[in-house]
């Protein structure tokens, strides 16, 4: 069977929730998403120098992907630069069209992805706390961050939407935008 992907030697350093404060994103001059929902969200350094970083070992280093085949579903062609894994476990080289784009990144060894799934932009998915799977035809996009749960089906999460699904699965067709859905 031939591989779909390769992992480039791009490293990106994901700061998983609660490692990254609000006071070490401004001295550094980060912009991050904590403090505003109640809790705090992963935060993802893609400067050149992030591995180098003095807090990059608190971080889960990531790395860019480039696809080796084509996947016509999603517009990839080998040789297309795809998002960030942390490792194999996040992604499967075999039967399936899923595919992990521009610069989203999944990570921890809970998360994967799947199926016919698109990940893309900017979108985070997270699996250090449990399971997070995005299968079927779900497409997760623009600045959307999946904490924990299943993504399956036709959904489509977009926009600043944060999902902290635990123990819960999302299926069917339906578009979300711009919300917080928590389980708790």
């Amino acid at each position: 069977m031939m591989r779909k992907y390769e992992v480039t030697d791009q490293v990106a350093i994901v700061y998983d929730q609660g490692v990254l404060g609000i006071e070490d994103a401004k001295k550094y001059g980060w912009k991050t998403r904590t403090g505003d929902y109640g809790f705090s969200l992963p935060f993802v350094d893609y400067s050149p120098g992030a591995k180098n970083h003095p807090l990059a070992t608190l971080g889960h280093e990531v790395h860019r992907i480039r696809a080796l085949c084509n996947i016509p579903r999603h517009g990839v062609k080998a040789g297309d630069l795809g998002g960030f894994i942390e490792t194999e476990a996040n992604f499967s080289h075999f039967n399936n069209e899923a595919w992990i784009a521009d610069d989203s990144v999944v990570f921890g060894k809970h998360a994967r992805v799947a199926g016919r799934a698109l990940v893309r932009d900017r979108a985070i998915i997270a699996g250090t706390m449990g399971g997070t799977l995005i299968s079927g035809h779900a497409v997760i996009s623009d600045e959307s961050v999946i904490l924990r749960g299943t993504v399956a089906g036709g959904i489509i999460i977009c926009g600043n939407t944060i999902y902290r699904g635990y123990g819960t699965y999302l299926d069917g067709d339906c578009r979300i935008v711009d919300a917080i859905i928590s389980s708790y």
